[in-house]
């Protein structure tokens, strides 16, 4: 929303422009020269936000190369991919462990308590399964004692 603001004439060209590092590779997103002046705004603001930690390494190395390379900035929206990837990656891991681990899930008993202990393992793998990915039915257990 906050590169959105910055249209200032009718229209959503701006926001368009910015979501499209959802879609395109870095050699797209690096070749489209519209908007230069918002691409290292976009640049500037999230180097200076993410000095430390993973994305501080990695936007410092960005920036790093590509002056030695062109002399210029680093392509604020080819950030933006690199940091919506990364949490896209991050949410399909967590998807696909919760879903191995519902997959495992097995009665080790054959009382009824056992069959409670059961379903509160399945109740709980399947929270930590975002809704988008559960399996079909997407309900939990409704076994009852």
């Amino acid at each position: 929303m906050s590169i959105g603001k910055l249209q200032k004439t009718h229209g959503h060209e701006v926001y368009a422009w910015a979501q499209e590092c959802l879609t395109h590779d870095e050699a797209v997103l690096k070749a489209d020269h519209r908007f230069p002046r918002t691409d290292r705004e976009i640049a500037a603001k999230l180097i200076k936000t993410c000095r430390t930690g993973r994305f501080g390494i990695l936007f410092q190395q960005m920036a790093e190369a590509e002056r030695a390379d062109s002399g210029w900035m680093p392509c604020g929206r080819v950030m933006f991919r690199l940091i919506f990837k990364h949490f896209q990656l991050e949410r399909d891991r967590i998807g696909m462990l919760g879903e191995r681990n519902l997959l495992q899930l097995k009665v080790t008993g054959k009382n009824v308590s056992d069959l409670e202990v059961f379903k509160q393992k399945y109740d709980y793998i399947l929270q930590t399964i975002p809704h988008a990915d559960l399996p079909i039915g997407n309900r939990p257990c409704s076994i009852t004692s």
